[in-house]
């Protein structure tokens, strides 16, 4: 098993990167919980925790925790960020039910035992937590491969990282396996349906 060189960011983002990632956002910030004095865990926040950094912004009373490769040394003069290096294939490193709210924005394609990711995200959740995941399907598949390859205007490296494009069924079967029940699950797409959203409640 190769491990990624780097966390995403670290080199650059792409002008069409920020696009995505701007609605990818949006369907996380839509789906989660009051925010409150939650701890909320973003796994594969990217180089700069951009996400949690301007969560943490907003709501004063929010503990964050980022786990990626690498991180941008300015982060840790946030008070409230606790940045965990390691990979996302291996066991997290959080203890039973000790997060609120999990999020992942197009992490879950890149690993290589997505299913253990999913079990690993309920063992962390604390009863009544929340994950919001999101994740390209099937039908992306092309046009990435496209703007990366041909085009060259989204990192090819990253394409070329991904392992599996899941469909809202896989997903829901997925996050069954990993604990959560069904009628705790909705998953929808976005994104002309190439893209997939998850929220299911432990």
């Amino acid at each position: 098993m190769i491990q990624r060189p780097h966390a995403f960011g670290e080199q650059k983002y792409s002008l069409l990167d920020n696009v995505i990632y701007a609605l990818r956002r949006k369907q996380v910030l839509t789906a989660l919980p009051p925010l409150s004095t939650h701890k909320i865990a973003d796994l594969g926040s990217g180089y700069d925790a951009r996400l949690l950094a301007g969560i943490l912004d907003t709501y004063h009373n929010v503990r964050g925790i980022a786990f990626d490769m690498a991180f941008m040394e300015s982060l840790r003069d946030i008070e409230r960020l606790e940045l965990v290096v390691g990979d996302l294939n291996a066991v997290l490193a959080k203890e039973d039910g000790s997060v609120d709210v999990c999020v992942s924005l197009a992490v879950l394609e890149h690993l290589y035992e997505p299913q253990h990711f999913l079990s690993e995200i309920y063992r962390v959740l604390a009863s009544g937590g929340r994950c919001v995941l999101t994740t390209p399907g099937p039908s992306s598949k092309p046009l990435l491969e496209f703007l990366a390859y041909t085009l060259k205007i989204i990192d090819a490296e990253e394409i070329t990282d991904h392992k599996n494009y899941f469909s809202s069924d896989d997903l829901i079967r997925m996050f069954r396996l990993a604990g959560f029940s069904e009628s705790n699950i909705k998953a929808k797409t976005f994104i002309f349906g190439m893209n997939n959203v998850v929220v299911a409640d432990k």
